[in-house]
């Protein structure tokens, strides 16, 4: 069995990105809780993805190639801009 490589989960990271992407789109199109036989409910399939997206994240953090002290600061950062818009009425502009 082959090693799984950094970058290997690198090009999974960008496709999971996508993925989301897509998902986050059709979300927008058609309503978060709609969908089809064929793809799902939107927002299942979004909280599929996001999962797969963290599953990578994750072997990512344990390898020593992401910085979790970097991301933290980056995510509170995110959900501080996130209050701040929302408290002025200007969430949309995110």
């Amino acid at each position: 069995m082959s090693e799984v490589t950094s970058g290997y989960l690198l090009v999974c990271l960008t496709e999971e990105c996508g993925e989301i992407s897509k998902a986050a789109a059709k979300a927008l199109r058609f309503g978060i809780a709609r969908g089809t036989p064929d793809y799902g409910r939107n927002d299942q399939v979004l909280a599929l993805e996001i999962g797969d997206l963290l599953g990578i994240v994750d072997e990512l953090l344990k390898r020593g190639i992401l910085d979790p002290k970097i991301i933290e600061h980056s995510r509170h950062q995110k959900i501080a801009k996130i209050t701040r818009l929302r408290s002025v009425g200007k969430a949309e502009e995110l």
